[in-house]
């Protein structure tokens, strides 16, 4: 026999074993794979099988196979992975499945095709690679090795929800926020993802500011380098820009004048709400407030600039210019000229008053009387003046008033009119008074006709005489004969009362103070009362008067103002008695504090007894007109042990207290 090679594939080779037995002529037998066929004159036995490229006995037929669809992945945090279309073949029925993690692997075997496995990680498998190996059995009797393969599950971190730090929001000029995000993934690069939108940013390092923000509400998540998504972090809210407010509105300014050497401005157009910073320029001097508007005092002369700035930091631009004139000088007395007596076709005189101020409007006052006028010019003849003495003063444009002009007198005449004219009585606001009531002129001439005006000279007629408000106004009376005088009526509309009580007060153990009530105006009056509590008044229609009597506790009392016009106005304040205070610790080391017992409120008790006990209940000191000087010493001076002792106090009057006092040294 001949052992010959016939075909070799890959590393399987092959044979067959050729035998040529002894046959009859002309017949050939032949023999494949347990087969026989014959050839003329040879007889063929072919033997088939499969050997390893090492020749030799015992060696593999049909090795096992087995091929995953993927030999490696990835996942994020604890999430599962299933590897599925997996197969095996050649000899092998089955496969078993191991892994190296903390996680669990399923199914742990496979007899099926194809088949599919899932891992699902555990917490101390992230940052790892976790290798699943595969490997098939070994089919009974064969001389096969067991196929594997491995699948690589690398576990990553999911990253941490972005922490929300700095928000920067809109301002006046600016119409976009920004903010800053910490806490990024410290390694590789990681995609933000903004909601709403789902706009991405990406970048590295643990911080990032997203700026160009409008505003709203927004919500960020981040994907690490290896694609794990976060949660949402915390929400980012953009206010809505603030508008700029408008410059500052100059109003009313007042100038100084000769008596008050500053000037003020009305400011308006202020912020209606929040709290916002008025600044001056020149200085740069700030102040603060609520409301559209705020008066400016104290201005000395010069030019002025002021912005606001809102409750959003929002600044406007300049106000228009505030000029505060510099302080005026004082006048000159005006000077007495001509004076016109009065005849029997003109019963009342004039006087030329000359040496007025040159320029501007100036206003004349008249003693007596306190008649005003008011014109322009440096000359100025005064008429209706009846018999009389006179003075007249003269006030400028800015305010500032002369002393004094001398006296102008007036001669009497035969036949002068009777005309006389009373004030009325003053009215409560809003009431008005008619001065053409018939007891204004009560008890002057019955021929005389009456006329109304504003002005002495009754040049300027008063249009409402049945409804005057509080003012001066002046009245004619003239004869049918044409003699005419001219008065003045004083109207007084009072306004209402507004009681003041004063603040409530605290005592200590004292039952008789003075009372702190404030009346606004000389023509009011008050009235004390009580309310609650006790209380004496030494005289309850005096603002500030003392009383006494009181008790331990609330005293409230009623403090009622009225002016004998207007209705009744009140207020009430209190006052609060405390109890009298015993202690209940001494330090007498004699370093300043706390050497002594101190009753408070001792001076009220009048003559008050201490004595002091030890525990065991022996008397060891006795005063019968303490004087708050005791500093724990006996009745020898001694200085009694550091300990609890017991004392009573007795008052003149028969209150008895008992207590303790601790000595402490």
């Amino acid at each position: 026999m001949k052992r010959i090679q016939v075909k070799k594939s890959g590393n399987i080779v092959k044979f067959c074993e050729v035998i040529k037995p002894k046959m009859k002529p002309g017949l050939h037998n032949k023999i494949i794979s347990n087969k026989k066929f014959y050839s003329p004159g040879v007889f063929l036995l072919v033997s088939l099988f499969l050997i390893n490229s090492m020749e030799g006995p015992g060696q593999c037929v049909n090795p096992p196979t087995i091929t995953l669809s993927n030999t490696s992945g990835s996942t994020c945090g604890l999430n599962s992975v299933t590897v599925s279309g997996n197969s095996f073949g050649g000899g092998a029925t089955k496969v078993t499945l191991t892994e190296n993690g903390d996680g669990s692997l399923t199914p742990t075997s496979a007899s099926s095709l194809p088949f599919a496995f899932t891992y699902t990680p555990k917490s101390k498998d992230i940052g790892k690679t976790i290798i699943i190996t595969v490997t098939t059995n070994i089919p009974a009797g064969s001389h096969c090795s067991a196929a594997k393969a491995t699948y690589s599950l690398a576990v990553n971190a999911i990253a941490s929800a972005p922490l929300v730090g700095t928000i920067t929001q809109t301002k006046c000029a600016v119409a976009t926020g920004s903010v800053v995000l910490n806490g990024l993934p410290s390694g590789g690069i990681w995609t933000l993802t903004q909601a709403p939108g789902g706009k991405t940013s990406t970048g590295t390092g643990t911080s990032t500011t997203i700026s160009g923000l409008e505003a709203g509400t927004f919500a960020y998540t981040v994907a690490n380098a290896e694609g794990c998504m976060s949660v949402v972090s915390a929400n980012v809210v953009i206010s809505v820009q603030s508008s700029t407010p408008a410059a500052p509105v100059v109003g009313t300014i007042i100038q100084p004048t000769c008596t008050v050497s500053i000037g003020s401005v009305l400011l308006s157009g202020l912020p209606a709400t929040g709290t916002w910073i008025l600044s001056r320029y020149p200085g740069t001097i700030i102040s603060e407030g609520t409301g559209t508007n705020v008066t400016i005092s104290g201005l000395a002369g010069g030019m002025y600039n002021y912005t606001v700035t809102n409750s959003t930091g929002c600044v406007s631009g300049l106000s228009a210019n505030v000029i505060i004139s510099s302080q005026p000088a004082n006048l000159s007395a005006p000077l007495v000229g001509t004076i016109t007596q009065p005849t029997n076709g003109f019963p009342t005189g004039s006087v030329d008053l000359n040496g007025l101020p040159e320029s501007g409007s100036w206003i004349l006052t008249r003693s007596p009387g306190g008649l005003t006028m008011s014109g322009i010019g440096i000359n100025k003849t005064i008429t209706g003046l009846a018999s009389g003495i006179y003075t007249f003063t003269v006030t400028n444009a800015s305010g500032c008033t002369s002393g004094s002009s001398a006296n102008v007198v007036i001669n009497t005449t035969q036949g002068a009119l009777l005309f006389v004219v009373k004030d009325p009585s003053p009215v409560c606001f809003p009431s008005t008074v008619d001065i053409t009531a018939p007891e204004i002129t009560a008890g002057s001439s019955a021929d005389l006709t009456y006329t109304y005006w504003t002005d002495t000279t009754a040049t300027m007629p008063y249009r409402t005489p049945s409804n005057a408000m509080a003012g001066t106004y002046y009245i004619k009376g003239t004869t049918t004969a044409g003699f005419f005088s001219v008065k003045p009526v004083l109207v007084t509309v009072d306004q209402i009362s507004l009681a003041n009580a004063g603040a409530d007060q605290f005592l200590e153990y004292i039952f008789e103070t003075t009372m702190n009530a404030e009346l606004a105006h000389n023509y009011e009056t008050g009235m004390w009362s009580v309310i609650s509590g006790t209380g004496v008044f030494s005289d309850s229609s005096y603002a500030r008067t003392s009383v006494e009597g009181l008790s331990i506790g609330e005293n409230k009392f009623l403090w009622a103002v009225t002016n004998g016009v207007c209705p009744e106005s009140r207020d009430t304040a209190m006052i609060i008695v405390h109890d009298l205070i015993i202690k209940t610790l001494i330090t007498p080391n004699m370093d300043g504090r706390n050497d002594y017992f101190v009753l408070e409120g001792l001076s009220t008790l009048g003559k008050t007894e201490l004595i002091i006990f030890d525990r065991r209940g022996v008397q060891v000191y006795k005063n019968e007109n303490y004087d708050n000087l005791w500093n724990g010493v006996d009745y020898k001076g001694n200085p009694l042990p550091e300990d609890t002792y017991f004392c009573i106090i007795k008052t003149v009057s028969g209150k008895k207290i008992n207590g303790y006092i601790v000595i402490r040294r």
